[in-house]
C-alpha cells in the first residue's frame, strides 16, 4: 500500500511537471503488470495537447491507428460517454462475437503486442482524453486485484489532467496577456498592495528615458513637485488622471489610474497604471480650439481668445489684429475660461495638451488633476 500512496503522491507532482507523467506510468505499469500506456489529454479544436504520453508502444502504431482506424472504431461511443475517470476493462464493452469479428482486435491490436486493454475516459471539459494500458500476452488479462488497484488509481489521474490542464490555461492566459500589453504604446504598470509587480515594454521604454522610473516599487520622476502628485494618484485620494511634463526631455505623460471592476478607485490593494507619452506636436489651429470647446458654449471671439493664449500670440497681437480693446479680449478668454470651469491659462495648457493625447472633452476632466494647479 504504501507504493500505491508513493504512486499517488507522484500523479499529482506529474499534473504540475509534464516530464513526470513517463515515469508515473511506468511505475504503474510494473505494478499491475501491464504493457503499452497511453495517456492522452487534447483540445481538438485548437490542436493543443496538455498531456500526451505513449510507452512502451511503437509509435507508428498510433500514427497507423489515427490514419486507418479511428474514424470507424465502433469502440469510441461506448467509452467516451463513459463517467471521466472510470476505469473498465474492455471486455465489460466489447463482446466475445464484437472481438471475433473486428478488424481491430483481429489485425490491427496483436500485430503491435496489444491486448487485454483497460481504460477510461479522461475527458476535461471539451478536452478529449484517454488513459488505456494493455497486457502483454492475450492469455493474461488483468486479474482482478489490478483491476481495482487500476480503478482505484484512475481518478487521481483524471484530477492530475484537470490540474494539469488549468495551470496551462493559466500560463497561456497570462502570456497572451503580456503578448496583448507589448502590442499596445501605452505603458502599463500592474501594481498590488501598494507596488508594482508587472510592467509591459512600453513602460519599460518610458523608464529607459530617465523621466519616470521605478524605486522600490513605487512609480517616481525626478521632478519632486510631480512625484507627490504621481504619489496622489496611486493612492487614488481624489484623483484618477494626472498631466506632467519633462521640460529637460520635451515631453508630457498622461497617466491614469485603473481601478478593477466593482473597486473603489481609492483601493490600493490592485490597480494598474497606464502611462502614455506625448511628444512634440504640429501647431495648434483654430479648428484644433473649437473641437475642443465643443458643448461647452464658446463663442467665435471666445475661441480666438483661447487660441491666442494656447499659441502664445499673446492677446495684445489678437487686439490688434481684430481692431478691439485689449480689455475686451481679456474679457471673452476670461468668460471662455468660466464656461470651461479653468481656473488659470496654465491649467487651460495643460488640459488641452491632455485633449490633443487622448481626445477627451472639457467637461470630463472633473476629477482630473494638473500638477501646480
Amino acid at each position: 500500500m504504501e507504493d500505491v500512496n508513493r504512486l499517488i503522491h507522484a500523479i499529482y507532482e506529474a499534473s504540475l511537471d509534464q516530464d513526470h507523467w513517463s515515469e508515473v506510468l511506468t511505475t504503474l505499469a510494473e505494478i499491475v503488470g501491464g504493457c503499452h500506456t497511453h495517456l492522452v489529454l487534447a483540445d481538438l479544436r485548437t490542436d493543443t495537447q496538455y498531456v500526451n504520453v505513449l510507452l512502451r508502444s511503437d509509435p507508428a502504431g498510433a500514427e497507423e491507428y489515427l490514419r486507418d482506424y479511428a474514424a470507424t472504431d465502433f469502440r469510441a461511443p461506448r467509452v467516451l460517454p463513459a463517467q471521466p475517470g472510470l476505469m473498465r476493462d474492455e471486455r465489460s464493452y466489447v463482446s466475445a462475437e464484437d472481438a471475433r469479428t473486428s478488424i481491430i482486435h483481429n489485425e490491427f491490436l496483436p500485430r503491435f503486442g496489444i491486448h487485454n486493454i483497460a481504460g477510461a475516459n479522461m475527458r476535461v471539459d471539451d478536452c478529449f482524453g484517454w488513459f488505456g494500458i494493455s497486457t502483454p500476452r492475450r492469455d493474461t488479462p488483468f486479474s482482478e486485484r489490478q483491476m481495482s488497484l487500476l480503478q482505484l488509481i484512475a481518478p487521481h489521474i483524471h484530477r492530475a489532467l484537470r490540474i494539469a490542464k488549468s495551470q496551462r490555461d493559466l500560463a497561456l492566459a497570462g502570456q497572451r496577456a503580456r503578448d496583448a500589453q507589448d502590442i499596445v504604446d501605452v505603458g502599463i504598470v500592474v501594481f498590488q498592495d501598494g507596488e508594482a509587480v508587472s510592467t509591459n515594454a512600453a513602460a519599460e521604454a518610458i523608464f529607459c528615458e530617465g523621466f519616470l522610473y521605478l524605486q522600490q516599487g513605487r512609480l517616481a520622476c525626478s521632478n519632486r513637485a510631480q512625484a507627490a502628485a504621481i504619489e496622489r494618484l496611486a493612492q487614488g485620494d481624489d484623483i484618477d488622471a494626472l498631466t506632467i511634463r519633462d521640460a529637460r526631455g520635451g515631453r508630457s505623460y498622461l497617466l491614469r489610474r485603473h481601478a478593477p471592476s466593482g473597486r473603489a478607485v481609492g483601493s490600493a490593494r490592485g490597480f494598474v497604471l497606464s502611462v502614455m507619452r506625448s511628444e512634440a506636436r504640429s501647431p495648434v489651429s483654430l479648428a484644433d480650439v473649437r473641437e475642443f470647446c465643443g458643448g461647452s458654449g464658446i463663442t467665435p471671439a471666445e475661441a480666438q481668445a483661447i487660441h491666442a493664449s494656447l499659441t502664445d500670440t499673446g492677446l495684445a497681437a489678437l487686439a490688434e489684429t481684430r481692431r478691439v480693446n485689449l480689455d475686451t479680449v481679456r474679457k471673452q478668454l476670461k468668460s471662455a475660461l468660466a464656461k470651461l470651469d479653468v481656473g488659470s491659462q496654465r491649467q487651460l495648457h495643460r488640459m488641452f495638451e491632455r485633449y490633443r493625447m487622448v481626445g477627451d472633452a472639457p467637461a470630463i476632466h472633473a476629477r482630473h488633476s494638473l500638477v501646480g494647479e
